[in-house]
């Protein structure tokens, strides 16, 4: 039993608790990855949480409630101990054991499994946390490496490339029609972005039932929301990505000569570079202006609530136009983001 008083004591970002449902938590380790950023949860340092947790504007799925066990540390002493519907033991320890352990090597228990694909949409959609926030182990071999890339890789790599490409297609066409075709190519991203997003790492309703089809679908996009904090696997590494760019590009020089194939891919190129940027920002970011506060939002509503929406990252454009009713779902979330923001900066005024 813990002390209501105790708990207010632990207000800080280095020794932050709160209170859920007449349970004390220390989310300290958790507060730099928590979605909606780490001063969200410390304006809450050592309070009662149990009513925003439920609100409306900022209302938890399952999955927050899950990641709450660890960080469990006692009962509250005092009146408060009554559990609402949407606890952390909604979803029992032993179906999270039976599903995967994040201790061993996650591609063997995969291609080994017996569960169906119900079950394992199921759960690679709660989101899980590694105990010290290391990064899983997918293969435990030769192969591991290939599948860590800090955010840093991806401008290092394919920036230079972008730029070779520009100044190839400046051989054919002048210097205005080159940045015409960039601009066309980073246009062109946006759409590879959605449908790539949702019609190939979003094919599970035409998964088939089998334990190879589910571990591809597990290595290519499953791990990320099964693990969406995982700082290492928040960006796209450069063998899935020349895997996914080659066929693009052989099937536009089929009909486009060289040149014009370079202006429009450095424009690919180069918006792909900052989609995955901006990626990992969503994640691991603190938003400093309204539009990113906007994208966050809408894409940790993709991970943490409706997996069947929101497939754009960089924006929301071609959900607008393939999603009926996604603008003005957009416009709601918008208006909650913008009630909590409201809250926060007044809460920091007032504490300043």
């Amino acid at each position: 039993m813990i002390s209501d008083k105790e708990v207010v004591n632990h207000c800080t970002a280095d020794d932050l608790w709160v209170i859920i449902n007449g349970k004390a938590y220390d989310v300290t380790e958790f507060s730099q990855d928590h979605p909606g950023g780490p001063d969200l949860l410390l304006m809450h340092a050592g309070k009662d949480i149990t009513e925003v947790m439920k609100d409306g504007g900022h209302k938890h799925s399952e999955a927050a409630y899950n990641l709450l066990n660890k960080y469990y540390i006692g009962y509250v002493n005092r009146n408060a101990e009554k559990e609402c519907e949407c606890n952390s033991d909604l979803v029992s320890k032993r179906s999270f054991s039976e599903f995967l352990d994040l201790s061993k090597p996650l591609w063997q228990q995969m291609w080994n499994c017996t569960f169906r694909k119900e079950y394992y949409l199921k759960q690679v959609h709660i989101a899980r946390h590694t105990k010290d926030g290391s990064p899983a182990t997918i293969f435990g071999n030769i192969l591991e490496p290939l599948t860590k890339t800090p955010w840093y890789i991806i401008p290092t790599i394919w920036l230079p490339v972008v730029s070779f490409t520009l100044y190839a297609c400046t051989y054919k066409y002048s210097i205005v029609n080159s940045f015409i075709l960039f601009f066309f190519g980073v246009f062109h991203w946006t759409i590879l972005e959605y449908f790539i997003h949702r019609f190939l790492f979003h094919i599970e309703a035409l998964l088939p039932d089998n334990s190879v089809s589910l571990s591809l679908h597990f290595l290519i996009h499953g791990i990320h929301h099964f693990l969406p904090m995982d700082k290492k696997r928040l960006v796209m590494p450069p063998v899935l990505f020349i895997s996914l760019a080659l066929p693009i590009w052989l099937f536009y020089r089929t009909f486009l000569n060289f040149e014009l194939c370079c202006g429009v891919g450095s424009g690919t190129i180069f918006a792909y570079v900052i989609y995955d940027m901006m990626h990992f920002y969503l994640h691991h970011g603190a938003p400093f202006n309204k539009f990113l506060r906007e994208r966050k939002t809408y894409h940790l509503n993709h991970h943490y609530k409706n997996y069947n929406k929101g497939f754009g990252i960089t924006n929301p454009f071609w959900d607008y136009v393939f999603v009926p009713g996604a603008r003005s779902s957009y416009k709601l979330r918008t208006l909650e983001l913008s009630t909590w923001s409201d809250r926060r900066y007044i809460t920091d005024s007032i504490q300043g």
